[in-house]
């Protein structure tokens, strides 16, 4: 017969210089011919520079070679594909495989399902940890309700941390994307409520002539609302001449503990559980 042909063998999987995640199943993809021999009777053989041998595969007969790996060192790996036919001639090619670990990223602050009154800071605080890289390497992409929101990366400690006053009233969904040196990549996510001041209530005392021997009577005339819907409670306060009658909560002042030319206020401050509203404040 004609002389024997070597046989031909590419490497198409995946691309020469990727990172792929350690721990994770790795496929390589190739093809392979041979002029005199059907590809299924080639002999395929793959290694790695650091990890020796790791194991044989079968062509299919139009050439396709499929081959798994459970997982490599992580390392930076030559991969070599080798493929003989009958006569023991032989075809290389090799591509370059890094397998590294992905880094990890934490939301500290503020914690899942967590409510912050309006009125207070909003501590934003993430830990990023990376085993072969420095923190400070790691990009970050900070989303907030799904809008881009900041880049602010992290210090060689890991911390990135900034504080941001203002945010509206409502839920609130914050996601941060780590992607370190060799494109790995790790996410967290948390979800958390600005919560709204119960607005000022319009008050008056009644009536609204007094005289020494009437009952002075709170009045709200417009009440609190919340913003969120929640249930509002008030906390009444009388005043007598500017100064705090201690004890005096109820909405009755009793004619008994008035006189004549004192000026009476009163003071009511809404809650709605977790922070007060503006008060309201009526005189006579």
């Amino acid at each position: 017969g004609p002389p024997n042909s070597a046989p031909s063998c590419q490497i198409t999987a995946p691309e020469s210089g990727s990172t792929v995640v350690n721990g994770g199943l790795i496929i390589f993809e190739a093809t392979v011919a041979d002029v005199d021999l059907s590809a299924d009777q080639l002999s395929i053989e793959w290694s790695s520079d650091k990890d020796g041998d790791l194991g044989v595969s079968t062509a299919n007969t139009d050439g396709s070679v499929s081959f798994s790996v459970a997982a490599l060192s992580v390392d930076n790996h030559n991969i070599t594909l080798r493929v003989e036919d009958e006569l023991e001639e032989s075809c290389i090619d090799s591509i370059f495989v890094q397998v590294g670990t992905p880094p990890t990223v934490t939301i500290q602050s503020p914690i899942e399902g967590s409510t912050i009154n309006e009125t207070d800071p909003v501590v934003f605080t993430i830990l990023v940890e990376d085993e072969q890289s420095q923190p400070n390497d790691v990009g970050l992409v900070w989303t907030l309700d799904g809008l881009p929101y900041t880049t602010i990366g992290a210090t060689s400690s890991g911390i990135a941390e900034f504080t941001e006053q203002g945010l509206s009233i409502g839920n609130h969904t914050l996601s941060i994307l780590a992607t370190d040196p060799d494109g790995l990549t790790d996410s967290d996510q948390v979800s958390f409520t600005i919560n709204g001041a119960p607005s000022s209530p319009i008050v008056e005392i009644l009536p609204t002539t007094a005289f020494t021997t009437d009952d002075l009577s709170l009045s709200i005339v417009t009440p609190s609302v919340d913003p969120e819907g929640q249930n509002v409670t008030n906390n009444i306060q009388w005043y007598r001449n500017g100064v705090l009658e201690v004890g005096a909560t109820n909405p009755v002042v009793t004619a008994s503990n008035t006189a004549k030319s004192e000026t009476w206020s009163v003071e009511v401050t809404p809650s709605d559980g977790l922070m007060n509203g503006p008060a309201g404040t009526a005189s006579i």
